[in-house]
């Protein structure tokens, strides 16, 4: 069990250092989602095990491997200064918003989370509308429960940060794991990472 606890933990572990400003198709003026996976390889151990204990696994698409994807879609929605909580010496700025999901999901596609968050920002701030990670779930024999879901930095300049924290059970084992990602001020999503 220690041992599948230490491929679990330590093969899981990814991180991605990726800056994704606001991007516009061709001349619509209107900006388009941005979208990554980043798939690591799980140890064939582990996926043995995993197929042993349910072999239904095995008609799944998603490979032995640990996946974690990330969607960004910004709007030009903007609110006039004033409104919110800009200060006064940033003149004449504009609230604009963006929401931001991350998805985390095991070999096999046998547990996932899904969280997602909406942001306002204008340039020199960047605060919270939401945060949600009550999407996810696990297939027998698996258990899964989000232990934290929020915004771990409480700063607002140049950014901050999101994610979730989720602990994964099975036959045996226990197990925590998480994603992250930093959104800034300029509308841009940086170094996520999750393990």
């Amino acid at each position: 069990m220690a041992r599948l606890l230490r491929i679990l933990t330590s093969v899981s572990l990814l991180t991605l250092g990726l800056l994704v400003g606001p991007t516009y198709a061709a001349g619509e003026g209107r900006p388009q989602p941005t979208s990554e996976v980043i798939r690591i390889a799980e140890d064939p151990e582990v996926c043995a095990m995993m197929l042993r204990q349910n072999p239904d696994l095995a008609k799944s698409e998603h490979g032995c491997w640990i996946e974690l994807e990330i969607t960004t879609q910004l709007d030009q929605t903007a609110i006039p200064f004033g409104v919110g909580r800009a200060s006064a010496h940033h003149g004449t700025a504009s609230w604009l918003y963006f929401n931001t999901a991350l998805r985390s999901s095991g070999p096999f596609n046998a547990w996932y989370v899904n969280g997602s968050s909406r942001w306002k920002y204008n340039g020199y701030h960047i605060y919270k509308v939401w945060i949600d990670c009550s999407n996810f779930g696990a297939v027998w024999p698996y258990t899964i429960s989000v232990t934290w879901c929020g915004q771990g930095l409480s700063q607002s300049y140049p950014y901050t940060d999101w994610g979730f924290n989720y602990t994964l059970g099975g036959p045996g084992w226990t197990v925590g794991h998480g994603a992250r990602q930093q959104v800034w001020a300029n509308g841009g999503v940086c170094c996520n990472s999750g393990w």
